[in-house]
């Protein structure tokens, strides 16, 4: 399990993460009005040092996963629907605030820190299924390897859920930053 502290958020590290029990495939083929909607989120409170999961999951080989990855360089990318078709990424500056990948169709997914959008998709990643195994968060979960890729980052929250549009994601980042201001832990935006 993870260290949370009122003061920090949730601190991760080697062997700690969250089994949220959430099933992307199941979100994904569930979600109204489409079966192509998806988001996960994470607040992170500093930079990424090293290459890591920020949370997802995957069949083993890869042939189905689902990931949002905080990488040192400042590169986010995330895997919203499989290997090949779903992925892509982009580069935001400062390393922290609010990062959402979200995919509202199926021709349709983005990026956002803070609210505001740095990189999007337009390919089609196709419809059904997604990624049948149960998403964690500080890092990734495989069905056969477990849990992998342990991120060491503070994230004052989390979320996942079916897709955001642009407007859901200011509301989002909005409520979220009144939150960490209320908690003493909001980071510049």
């Amino acid at each position: 399990a993870a260290d949370y502290s009122e003061s920090t958020g949730l601190t991760g590290g080697e062997g700690k993460y969250i089994n949220t029990g959430a099933f992307p495939g199941t979100i994904c083929v569930n979600a109204s009005p489409t079966a192509n909607s998806w988001h996960m989120a994470a607040y992170t409170r500093a930079a990424a040092a090293i290459n890591k999961i920020a949370m997802g999951s995957q069949t083993s080989g890869f042939t189905t996963g689902t990931f949002l990855y905080l990488y040192a360089s400042a590169l986010c990318y995330i895997d919203c629907w499989g290997p090949i078709t779903g992925e892509f990424s982009g580069t935001a500056a400062g390393g922290t605030g609010l990062f959402i990948g979200t995919r509202t169709t199926q021709t349709r997914a983005d990026i956002y820190r803070n609210g505001v959008s740095f990189a999007n998709s337009t390919a089609d990643i196709g419809t059904g299924g997604g990624c049948g195994e149960p998403l964690a968060v500080h890092c990734g979960f495989d069905n056969v390897v477990g849990y992998f890729s342990f991120s060491p980052q503070p994230f004052g929250y989390y979320s996942i859920g079916t897709g955001l549009d642009t407007t859901d994601t200011v509301n989002l980042y909005n409520a979220v930053q009144t939150f960490q201001t209320r908690m003493s832990r909001q980071v510049a935006p």
